[in-house]
């Protein structure tokens, strides 16, 4: 299937809490989570190049460097944004491994399972 840089680093976000579940659907979210990320792994590159080259410095207590971020607030904000959405958009082809009701029934929440739909089958796919 294909699907944008944008929607798959969503997908990515949406399986952290499956990844957890230790039976069948905790597996596909495993197998899913690994192709997302081999097929994204340049575009993650690109957008931290872009937060360290448009963010800012966050400190710790002891005003060491921990991290770079990029708010509104920062100076190159909009075209952080402009230079990120031109590749936001490029699309991948991923396999993705679909969940049956079966393997969520009693496994998921209905918040867990409504925040993987992309990955369940459904009737008539």
């Amino acid at each position: 299937m294909t699907y944008t840089n944008a929607q798959l680093e969503a997908m990515a976000k949406s399986l952290e809490p499956v990844m957890k579940s230790r039976t069948l659907v905790g597996y596909k979210a495993a197998v899913n989570m690994r192709a997302i990320m081999d097929s994204i792994a340049d575009y993650e590159a690109f957008r931290n190049e872009l937060i360290h080259e448009y963010g800012t410095e966050v400190r710790d207590d002891s005003g060491n460097v921990v991290n770079f971020a990029v708010t509104p607030e920062c100076e190159g904000y909009q075209e952080f944004l402009r230079r990120l959405g031109e590749v936001s958009e490029v699309e991948r082809d991923v396999e993705i491994m679909k969940a049956t009701p079966d393997d969520v029934i009693g496994v998921l929440s209905g918040e867990e399972i409504m925040a993987i739909d992309w990955m369940m089958e459904h009737g008539g796919e």
